[in-house]
């Protein structure tokens, strides 16, 4: 049977094994504190960083929104202008092709008339033709005013377009400590 001494000696081995294991948990259990501090400063500037950077993107998708919402003034308008030239075209067309028409069925009678008239009234015809080569030299040096052109459609509204101003977002990502800066 061991001796109360041995086993008194064999207890304070003991003892000074846990006092020794308890120190070395208390050295882990505080590196332990200072990397779960360091992890929470690094996720602190990590969501600021993420923070900043969001608020910057969505001040360029509003600028980005605004832009293309003039875009689509300016595309309306050009619609617009576009709709107009082609009812006028379009009018145009029909117009000219009826009086196309028109003017060959005129020319056609007025020539038969002319050749009649002047069968008739040869002496008349001959004074109408100076009287037209005077009339036509008084125009060269004397024309006639023109009537004013009248508008043959409806102006467009167009967009007033604000100059392009870019957004000065300067944006610098936090600084944030590491285990290799301290």
């Amino acid at each position: 049977m061991p001796s109360l001494e041995s086993i008194a000696n064999d207890v304070k081995a003991i003892l000074i094994d846990v006092r020794s294991h308890t120190s070395d948990t208390k050295v882990n259990t505080a590196a332990t504190a200072a990397n779960v501090t360091q992890l929470n400063a690094t996720c602190q500037a990590g969501f600021a960083n993420l923070a900043a950077g969001m608020a910057v993107q969505i001040s360029l998708l509003n600028q980005t929104n605004q832009m293309l919402f003039i875009n689509e003034k300016q595309n309306e308008t050009i619609i617009c202008w576009l709709r107009n030239i082609a009812n006028v075209l379009c009018d145009i067309k029909y117009n000219t092709k009826s009086e196309v028409e028109l003017q060959k069925i005129i020319a056609g009678i007025l020539d038969h008339l002319d050749k009649i008239f002047e069968l008739v009234h040869s002496r008349e015809a001959m004074e109408v033709l100076k009287h037209d080569e005077l009339q036509g030299k008084i125009e060269v040096c004397c024309p006639p005013e023109k009537p004013k052109r009248e508008p043959c459609f409806k102006e467009c509204d167009a967009p007033h377009v604000p100059d392009y101003k870019p957004r000065d977002d300067k944006w610098e990502p936090v600084k944030y400590q590491t285990q290799k800066d301290k």
